[in-house]
């Protein structure tokens, strides 16, 4: 989610990523609350702001996991550098 306001003429933003409330089981008010936060304003929270906002924005993602060994072999199927591709590159 990510959201924007303006207080006092000075505009804050701020966004975490769709899993992150999720993972920490937070209310939607209590994630508006972080965001508002986050963004680096401290003189209030979404209740006393909600008026204020000039976006939200909703957006969806897909969380991997791997080793750093899965990691590594699937960076080397993506084409990591050979000599011989650094050599035509010169």
């Amino acid at each position: 989610m990510e959201v924007e306001f303006e207080v006092d003429e000075k505009k804050y933003r701020s966004t975490y990523l769709p899993h992150v409330p999720f993972e920490q089981n937070w209310t939607q008010e209590h994630t508006l609350d972080k965001l508002i936060s986050k963004a680096g304003y401290k003189d209030g929270k979404y209740e006393d702001i909600k008026d204020k906002f000039t976006k939200a924005t909703r957006y969806q993602s897909i969380k991997f996991k791997m080793t750093h060994q899965q990691y590594l072999e699937h960076k080397e199927k993506l084409g990591k550098p050979t000599e011989e591709n650094k050599e035509e590159g010169e």
